[in-house]
């Protein structure tokens, strides 16, 4: 599974780190190019914009510390959303509201793609993406449409809530 990372500022960097050090095949971008060279130099790759970690990579990871610069890293002309498409994952990490998140994440799923809102957990980000890589697996032997848009379970583990959405 290719993961993109966008955001490698404070809470990103430690979070996208964990992946490369766990051996995930890791895309980074962000808009401070020492960051991504420091990744690069660790044996990430880089994409040139987020449309096209969008096109690469399976699951894309967003950890950015605004509402505002979400907006812009999804939506812009050359944003995640405009390289979306059926299969890929929108998984969310960043500094922003609920609204913000329903009104992007309608627009993701419109692309075929699912958006899946997160709380920045270090200790659990491996666990979601090995999840990914199972469901990727079960979905192309059984033709299982993925899981419709994820939230607020933060009183559930996420393993059950990506299971209840499947047992149906």
């Amino acid at each position: 599974m290719k993961v993109g990372f966008i955001g490698l500022g404070n809470a990103g960097g430690k979070l996208a780190g964990s992946l490369l050090r766990n051996g995930f095949d890791l895309t980074v971008l962000d808009l401070d190019n020492s960051l991504v060279n420091e990744f690069i130099d660790r044996g990430a790759s880089s994409s040139n914009s987020p449309r096209e970690m969008a096109e690469l990579c399976d699951v894309v990871i967003t950890c950015l510390p605004s509402p505002k610069a979400c907006s812009e890293v999804m939506e812009s002309e050359d944003g995640v959303i405009a390289g979306l498409k059926e299969g890929k994952i929108w998984l969310e990490m960043s500094t922003t509201d609920e609204a913000e998140i329903r009104r992007i994440g309608a627009i993701v799923e419109s692309t075929g793609a699912l958006p899946i809102d997160c709380p920045c957990l270090v200790v659990v980000i491996e666990q979601i993406l090995e999840i990914f890589q199972f469901l990727l697996v079960v979905k192309e032997r059984h033709s299982i449409k993925p899981c419709r848009f994820l939230q607020q379970w933060e009183d559930e583990s996420f393993i059950q809530v990506i299971w209840e959405q499947h047992q149906h």
